[in-house]
């Protein structure tokens, strides 16, 4: 606890991840109800970047020194793919190392967190 304490953590994190789960919804890959989709973000200082899988539309990247409201979509601007890029790289880190889901979606569909 040494943040709380008004000390200096020299190995704090530069980003933060989440996941987010979206909860029932209509697949367009499959007939019925699917418990889909999900959205994966990443965020520092100066962006915002968010991968929901399965859809075309489903990636985001937004300057937030720039456009803090997040109004405009940078990720398929080519002065954005280098911060894309690294950002991309950072997100599946991320993913790889974390336990994966807690907890799991199907009991998420249900209301338990």
């Amino acid at each position: 606890m040494p943040l709380c304490k008004g000390k200096r953590v020299s190995d704090w994190r530069q980003s933060a991840f989440s996941e987010s789960f979206g909860g029932l919804c209509e697949s367009p890959f499959h007939e019925g109800i699917m418990k889909f989709p999900w959205k994966e973000t990443l965020r520092n200082r100066e962006f915002r970047y968010s991968i929901t899988p399965g859809r075309d539309d489903g990636e985001e990247l937004f300057d937030l020194t720039r456009d803090s409201s997040e109004l405009v979509n940078v990720v398929h601007d080519p002065a954005y793919q280098q911060a894309r890029q690294q950002l991309m790289k950072e997100m599946m880190h991320r993913v790889m190392l974390q336990e994966f889901p807690l907890p799991p979606r199907d009991l998420v569909v249900i209301g338990a967190h």
